[in-house]
């Protein structure tokens, strides 16, 4: 399938107006799961399904080439030969062809004499032992041959750079630092070595070091893929969502069909804060039958930011059909994404999908429990709230100490103005939540209880439970709706001072001449 670019393939999304969300001051999960995302902040970023430098990288010639490559010397940084090793050399050179086991017994031979001679051997012996036992892959011998040389000649160029890269293959990237960066300070040019760098230095999390070898490697050979792709990796850990975006416009030119770069990409435009951007890069995925359910997810949460519930709702449902494993909290974050945009139709649609879905997949008796919580919710929010309080009422028999069914509960009290068990309920949850330490949900529980507190006017009772929310998870919103709390008990308590004040004081005396009566 030939992709042509994204602009020409992609319309115009059209954009409806934005929600307007009402209700408390501050939006909460009754699920106790991460809140929904509010801002472009808050998105996701997108897993690739596959590392920016696969397993292939091993597998090129030059890589092969490296080592398999000729066993000659170079004098400044690499030991020489005296003319008895000359004969050995050329003996082996003769053999390793035809029988390397028949080669490393001429170089053993020779160590064998010498040892007993006492004479001192080239560290060109050991690299190329090291070199027989590699194309056998004895890997270990190998290594240890090569360090045996570097121990012997340490300015062995060849020898870091050997070791270095196998030690790369082997994913022992920390221990292969050194002897790449050894290998470089001594005059290695090439790219493998300094794009094998730039993969150590981005999997131990050195970035900017990595971004710097990877540089050299792209500037040495930028015909390479593979050196962009971890500069890209470089650039996006180091925020710099500008250059990644722009590389990968390359990338994606000279590869259309790869669906790694289009994720990297939208990672990309995310970062930027541009996620309709992102978004015309997943549904290009979508076309491209190359999205998978994470893909979806994150599109859904673009559309419902940028208030297009619809198109929320149908990339959800692709994600829920995509086969993927469910991810039960965040598909529970979703539905109340539909709540918190006023969307409840498409709520009650997604929850029954969820709960389908997870009665055919035999979902846990916890999942199930979490789920019908969240139907509960839903259907207190459509005005049914016989149906959410039999659910609650059923999902407390089962389990009496299901935090997120007695906050819902709660809740549900206080819109029925049964405020002395609304409070029995949130602080049931609170004292369960506090015991099982689950910050997020005793937060939930008093703040909720708090926040039932603040619509009745009991402001100075409010107070200490807001104090505990915030203090369970600081956030600027509850900050300045805990200023404004504090604000109005504050007025309550002069209003309450002065009729004390106007009660306690006695009436003024009454004039004494006045009282006489008159002649």
């Amino acid at each position: 399938m030939v992709m042509i670019g994204r602009h020409q393939t992609m319309k115009r999304f059209r954009r409806f107006e934005p929600v307007i969300f009402a209700g408390a001051f501050i939006a909460t999960s009754i699920s106790g799961f991460a809140a929904p995302p509010k801002t472009v902040d808050d998105l996701s970023q997108v897993q690739v399904d596959e590392a920016i430098h696969s397993k292939d990288l091993f597998k090129t010639d030059e890589f092969v080439k490296s080592f398999t490559a000729a066993y000659g010397f170079l004098p400044d940084v690499e030991p020489k030969l005296n003319e008895e090793e000359i004969k050995v050399m050329n003996l082996v050179a003769e053999s390793m062809g035809k029988d390397p086991n028949m080669a490393i017994g001429h170089i053993a031979l020779h160590l064998q004499t010498a040892a007993e001679g006492k004479k001192s051997v080239s560290a060109a012996l050991y690299y190329t032992l090291g070199q027989l036992f590699l194309q056998k892959d004895e890997r270990e011998k190998a290594i240890g041959y090569f360090k045996k040389a570097i121990e012997s000649f340490e300015s062995f160029r060849r020898a870091h750079n050997m070791l270095g890269l196998i030690l790369v293959e082997d994913g022992k990237f920390a221990e292969a630092i050194p002897y790449l960066t050894k290998a470089i300070e001594l005059g290695e040019k090439s790219a493998q070595t300094n794009g094998f760098l730039g993969v150590c230095f981005l999997s131990t999390s050195d970035f900017l070091a990595a971004e710097a070898a990877y540089r050299q490697a792209f500037m040495l050979d930028s015909e390479r893929p593979a050196w962009r792709e971890g500069l890209v990796q470089a650039l996006l850990q180091l925020s710099r969502f500008q250059e990644a975006a722009a590389m990968l416009d390359t990338l994606i030119a000279a590869n259309p069909g790869d669906a790694k770069y289009w994720k990297t990409q939208a990672n990309a435009f995310i970062g930027l804060k541009q996620p309709m951007q992102a978004a015309e890069n997943f549904e290009i995925l979508r076309h491209m039958g190359a999205s998978d359910g994470e893909t979806m997810m994150v599109l859904g949460d673009i559309y419902m930011l940028e208030g297009m519930t619809i198109q929320a709702l149908g990339s959800y449902v692709y994600a829920l059909e995509s086969g993927n494993k469910m991810d039960i909290p965040r598909l529970i974050r979703t539905t109340d994404l539909f709540l918190q945009a006023g969307a409840l139709n498409q709520a009650a649609d997604f929850v029954k999908m969820i709960k389908s879905k997870a009665n055919a997949e035999s979902a846990s008796t916890d999942d199930m429990l979490s789920i019908r919580t969240i139907e509960a919710k839903v259907a207190r929010r459509m005005g049914d709230d016989s149906l959410a309080g039999g659910i609650l009422e059923e999902i407390v028999k089962q389990d009496p100490g299901n935090m997120a069914a007695l906050i819902e509960l709660g809740q549900l009290c206080e819109k029925q103005e049964k405020f002395s068990r609304a409070v029995l309920y949130f602080e049931q949850s609170a004292s369960k939540a506090k015991i099982v330490q689950n910050t997020d949900m005793e937060r939930l529980a008093v703040l909720s209880h708090g926040q039932m507190l603040v619509r009745l006017e009991k402001f100075g009772e409010a107070m200490p439970l807001l104090t505990r929310a915030y203090e369970l998870k600081k956030s600027d919103g509850l900050d300045r709706f805990i200023q404004r709390v504090e604000q109005a008990a504050e007025r309550v308590r002069l209003r309450e001072q002065q009729q004390d004040s106007l009660f306690n004081t006695p009436p003024p005396p009454e004039d004494s001449k006045a009282a006489e009566p008159k002649a």
